[in-house]
């Protein structure tokens, strides 16, 4: 996961985690990295990950990244069972800039 860290670096992210079964630590070989970045972004949700598909394009597993705004992750924070909510719950930190989440 360190060249997908890496590659996610370059991009004005807040807060990177990994969640699911790799960060659990209970991954099978064939399990995939699933990643939240948490950024400010004016584009919808679903066109925000795409940079950062093409940036992790060689790695030798599969990645899913989801990309929230910290409104975004804020507005959901009162529902336990959102997915961000619970990726932000029981997901482990990557990267967070300094200052801010």
């Amino acid at each position: 996961m360190q060249t997908s860290s890496v590659a996610l670096s370059k991009r004005r992210s807040r807060r990177r985690s990994s969640f699911s079964a790799r960060a659990r630590g209970d991954a099978r070989a064939d399990s995939d990295f699933d990643v939240l970045v948490i950024q400010e972004s004016d584009e919808p949700r679903y066109r925000r990950s795409a940079p950062l598909y093409v940036a992790l394009a060689d790695l030798p597993a599969e990645v899913e990244v989801m990309v929230y705004t910290p409104e975004e992750v804020e507005e959901w924070s009162q529902v336990p069972q959102a997915f961000v909510t619970t990726a932000v719950r029981e997901g482990t930190t990557i990267y967070e800039r300094p200052g801010g989440t």
